[in-house]
């Protein structure tokens, strides 16, 4: 939770056990859903399990699980550019981070004895 930054959502009973206004979180490590009453954490998605995501004028709309079952999420609000835009440049770091892993002196390399080149 820590660096994450929360938009009041409205998640129109979708998921009948929470409160219906929420806060969204989008954080370096993935997105959650918090009790504004409390400040329960209700959810927790890291961005691995984050299949795709969009946004409408008042509509934030997020794909979360994997290839074999999803769940989609929509979201009322009018910060959807806005969430859409962290949640990019958050996954476009992890994308390069993860390329500069395999990265050594411009040669491409695995994480085991074989070499790519």
């Amino acid at each position: 939770m820590y660096g994450a930054t929360f938009f009041i959502v409205d998640q129109h009973n979708q998921l009948r056990c929470y409160p219906r206004i929420l806060y969204f979180g989008i954080s370096p490590h993935g997105v959650l859903l918090r009790n504004p009453k409390d400040g329960e954490i209700l959810e927790r998605w890291p961005y691995k399990d984050i299949v795709s995501w969009g946004y409408s004028e008042t509509k934030f709309i997020v794909v979360q699980g994997d290839v074999v079952q999803q769940k989609k999420l929509v979201f009322g609000t009018h910060k959807g550019k806005m969430m859409r835009g962290l949640i990019h440049a958050y996954m476009q770091y992890i994308v390069q981070a993860k390329l500069k892993e395999f990265e050594v002196n411009g040669d491409v390399v695995a994480k085991h004895p074989m070499t790519f080149k």
